[in-house]
């Protein structure tokens, strides 16, 4: 018998594809992009459709596990809650650690935060290693996080995309452009798919784009395009044009054909990748580039603005079930160094994560995990970090499991997964699964509902003012969850000055470092992250373009933090002083972060991966 049911992509990802799965005699026969769907539109990219891959496959988890030396002993769920209890009965519960991030963005997903929070102050983590710089400067902007809809784009003359490499990481943003048929104005130091793509192309300097966008001021100022207050025109004014070539690599008619887009009555939106903010001064990238808007009249009108993140529907969810907990805290990206300092750990609980692999720093971050005396994860599969854990909970497939799925990336509907099929005997869902370890430890507060009943009670009043009913979403699987209203909110610019310009300095970077190249560290196009690199056995490739190097040479990567086993990639169109590798990689062929740095941003406790300075030698044969 065959059944149609829906489904979300829950990765942390921009375009929040929902997908249409058919199931026969209850296997899932196919997997595709939902076809009414505005943003989707019937297209689904490899990271998408590797979901049912994912589902398939053999070395998928399917039962509890316990380390038993460098064995693994297979337990019940009930077994394993019980020793979690255990070990968690009766420590002083700022003992307990949990990290935590965006592996999927599903709504029951949540349950082990909601359970910390019923069990009392733990300690965990702020900060991100993706966006929060950027998210600073947009509070500090705006004072909410909001960007301009996707359905603004056919009103514009041009879509500039600063460091947002649609084609491979953002395919329905770089699909609704295309279809709208305006031109793309691309900036990023690194020639990308999207960069080909591009009707104008800004190859600049790494780290370079408060720079860039205080010539894109000056220029306009000097030609009459723009009114400045006189101390800030002063301001600009004292940043001479040879300093901003300089900063930015780009030549006087580059940045002046770049202006020209800003100029008089063009309607312009910008999409701000998240790369241009892992540096120490992340968040001021990202101000400028808003400044620039504001300043330019590109906001607020139809086919203006621009976009980061907007996490206006996730504010508008209920939270009926939470407990606030003053927790202590540490910066994400310090996790290596700040676990180490302390010796009163009890327990580590890992999900929707691959912190091995994905933090910085992996030796500081590998010998801070041994310190810890019992060490819980949940994955779908055996990741690097699974393998440090003590026991390891199975997670159910994006398509087992019941969700509500949201992003603050770029999609703003909200979304449903009907569990299409049921999981193996021993795999829960996470929140039956904290659900049970509530219940062992007696927390007598904790949500004793259903999971349908908990995911309504979040969205019910975007439902009720929207006048969409549960069964609605469940059947269509999405919603558009704004209000006429605040899809036409004017966003208003806090700062209304320049100040940010200001922050400008000339300094030598990382002074104590012995790297000669410049480390980036982007997304690769069908992975998310480490999720999508299992099964890759090959040693990473070090893309460069340096004298001495060609395609297939052996060398090491060597940082400040450690060394990299790497191939070389030869890149012809990439500048001189910069390397890239892309991050994701696991220990069977070398892991990228074991060469980045834990240093982070001044603002918004971001990850500065960007900050590392790299060598490069050959190995001899």
């Amino acid at each position: 018998m065959e059944s149609s049911y829906k489904a979300t992509c829950p990765l942390d990802c921009f375009d929040l594809c929902l997908m249409d799965v058919t199931v026969v005699d209850g296997e899932i026969q196919k997997i595709a992009g939902a076809k009414e769907h505005p943003l989707t539109c019937g297209v689904l990219c490899k990271k998408g459709m590797d979901h049912l891959v994912r589902h398939r496959d053999q070395d998928r988890l399917k039962t509890p596990l316990l380390r038993q030396g460098e064995r693994w002993l297979p337990l019940t769920v009930e077994e394993g809650v019980k020793m979690l209890a255990e070990k968690l009965g009766g420590v002083d519960t700022k003992s307990i650690l949990y990290f935590t991030d965006s592996g999927h963005n599903g709504l029951s997903k949540t349950a082990a935060s909601l359970f910390f929070q019923h069990l009392g102050p733990i300690t965990t983590h702020r900060g991100s290693l993706c966006w929060d710089a950027g998210n600073f400067a947009l509070k500090k902007s705006l004072g909410i996080h909001a960007g301009v809809r996707h359905t603004q784009i056919p009103d514009a003359d041009a879509i500039v995309l600063w460091g947002r490499n649609a084609k491979d990481t953002n395919l329905h943003l770089y699909m609704q452009i295309k279809k709208a048929g305006k031109p793309m104005i691309y900036i990023d130091p690194i020639v990308t798919a999207t960069a080909k793509e591009a009707e104008e192309y800004y190859c600049i300097k790494p780290n370079s784009d408060l720079e860039l966008a205080l010539a894109v001021v000056k220029i306009l100022s000097q030609q009459g395009n723009l009114y400045l207050a006189p101390k800030d025109e002063a301001m600009v004014a004292s940043y001479s044009m040879d300093m901003l070539v300089e900063k930015t690599g780009l030549s006087v008619t580059q940045l002046e054909r770049l202006s020209t887009h800003f100029a008089g009555d063009k309607r312009i939106i910008t999409y701000i990748g998240y790369g241009l903010q892992r540096y120490t001064n992340g968040a001021k990238a990202v101000e400028a580039i808003i400044a620039l808007h504001y300043l330019t009249g590109n906001v607020n009108k139809p086919g203006t603005g621009f976009h980061f993140s907007d996490k206006r529907v996730s504010k508008s969810l209920a939270k009926p079930y939470d407990v606030v907990r003053e927790n202590l805290t540490f910066v994400k990206s310090t996790f290596g160094t700040y676990v180490s300092s302390r010796d009163d750990w009890s327990v580590l609980l890992v999900d929707k994560s691959n912190p091995v692999v994905q933090l910085p720093n992996t030796k500081a971050v590998q010998e801070a995990i041994k310190k810890i005396p019992f060490k819980v994860g949940i994955d779908l599969f055996m990741t690097d970090t699974m393998k440090e854990m003590d026991l390891v909970f199975p997670a159910p497939s994006v398509f087992e499991c019941q969700d509500v799925v949201i992003t603050s990336m770029f999609s703003p509907y909200l979304q449903f997964t009907e569990e299409c099929v049921p999981p193996p005997p021993e795999v829960v869902s996470e929140y039956d699964l904290f659900q049970r370890l509530a219940g062992a430890l007696g927390l007598d507060d904790f949500p004793k509902v259903g999971l349908e009943e908990f995911l309504f009670q979040h969205v019910k009043p975007v439902l009720e003012a929207q006048g969409v009913t549960w069964e609605d979403l469940k059947t269509t699987g999405w919603m558009d969850p704004e209000s006429e209203k605040e899809k036409n909110r004017k966003l208003q610019w806090l700062e209304g000055s320049l100040d940010v310009f200001a922050m400008i300095e000339t300094k030598t970077e990382n002074p104590g470092s012995k790297g000669k190249y410049r480390l980036i560290t982007p997304h690769a196009k069908e992975s998310l992250h480490s999720q999508g690199f299992r099964t890759v056995t090959e040693l990473p490739l070090v893309y460069m373009n340096e004298p001495g190097f060609e395609s297939g040479d052996m060398v090491v990567v060597a940082s400040d933090q450690g060394r990299l086993r790497c191939k070389v990639k030869l890149d012809e169109n990439l500048q001189s002083g910069l390397v890239y590798i892309y991050e994701g990689y696991w220990s069977h062929s070398g892991i990228v972060n074991s060469i980045t740095t834990d240093a982070y941003s001044d603002e918004g406790d971001q990850a500065a991966y960007y900050e590392t300075l790299v060598s490069v030698m050959k190995i001899k044969e």
